[in-house]
């Protein structure tokens, strides 16, 4: 309660996450400490960081969860040990059936994934990793497996 107006318990919207950087703060709706951060908003009350269940329960959804489980799965996948780095510096590993290939061009960090060579630079070795994560994981590049299939004749009887 806020000058005298009680929050409203429906009606929320999810806006996104804190990001992966994001970490340990105070969920704005129930004071407990969180680890992942989640944005909502309510058009008669405003925005609100809170934790995963309030973010749920509150815009009635299931994205906080989702997006909570996704940014787990990259955490993991940018663990330095699941990484090789070549003897010109480019790292590399597999990842669910890619080859996935960073390397240091003049503007900034590139990618490569399978025999497809990114258009974009970025700032950071995390953040070419991370954005190499969200292509495959969201299905943006062709299963390299289905790709094969398709490339491959049909057999003429």
């Amino acid at each position: 309660q806020i000058h005298g107006h009680h929050q409203p318990k429906k009606g929320w919207k999810y806006m996104g996450n804190g990001g992966i950087m994001r970490r340990w703060g105070e969920c704005e709706n129930c004071q407990t400490k969180i680890k992942h951060s989640h944005l909502i908003h309510h058009p008669a009350w405003g925005t609100l960081l809170v934790g995963c269940i309030c973010s749920d329960q509150l815009t009635q959804s299931i994205y906080a969860t989702a997006s909570r489980k996704f940014w787990q799965k990259c955490k993991q996948y940018l663990r330095p040990e699941r990484w090789e780095k070549s003897k010109n510096g480019n790292f590399f590993r597999r990842y669910k059936g890619y080859q996935v290939l960073v390397f240091l061009r003049k503007k900034g960090w590139s990618l490569k994934i399978d025999q497809i060579f990114g258009q974009k630079n970025f700032s950071s070795l995390d953040e070419a990793k991370i954005h190499a994560f969200q292509v495959i994981q969201k299905g943006l590049i062709q299963d390299p497996i289905e790709k094969r299939i398709k490339s491959t004749p049909y057999p003429k009887d």
